[in-house]
């Protein structure tokens, strides 16, 4: 089931990125963010506490986030680091929405790296390494114009 749920995932961020609406994209790239800075908030009260918020038979004694199962939990993390990153780069942004970004993704590395599961990490370093490619790609081609 991993390697599906991971190409419906692909599939479904290369749909967003070849989308020509920018306010759809938007919006999931929103949505994502909160997912992203539900579970961060979650990983770090359990991290910090010992104690989760929810009754789990949590057999990993790790934190689980909002899935039950700690790789998944550190790869859902991965995949919305991926869209907080996206927004970062957005031009629109105040400069403490920034700034609160910016330590989000901090804490979500923290939170990933406590997790030790190494899949969230890899996710992470691909997911925030292709958008950083992209961004490149797109500045380079706004230069060249």
């Amino acid at each position: 089931t991993g390697a599906l749920t991971y190409f419906m995932f692909l599939v479904f961020f290369l749909s967003v990125y070849l989308s020509n609406d920018k306010n759809i994209a938007s919006r999931i790239v929103k949505s994502l963010c909160i997912v992203f800075i539900i579970n961060i908030f979650y990983g770090l009260y359990f991290h910090f506490s010992g104690h989760d918020i929810f009754s789990w038979n949590n057999r990993y004694k790790k934190f689980l986030g909002t899935v039950g199962n700690p790789d998944f939990a550190s790869s859902l993390i991965g995949f919305t680091s991926a869209a907080t990153f996206a927004f970062l780069l957005s031009n629109e942004l105040k400069p403490m929405l920034r700034i609160s970004l910016g330590f989000n993704l901090i804490l979500n590395l923290f939170v990933i790296l406590k997790s030790q599961a190494k899949q969230g990490l890899i996710i992470w370093v691909i997911s925030i390494s292709l958008i950083l490619l992209v961004y490149i790609k797109e500045m380079i081609e706004l230069i060249i114009k």
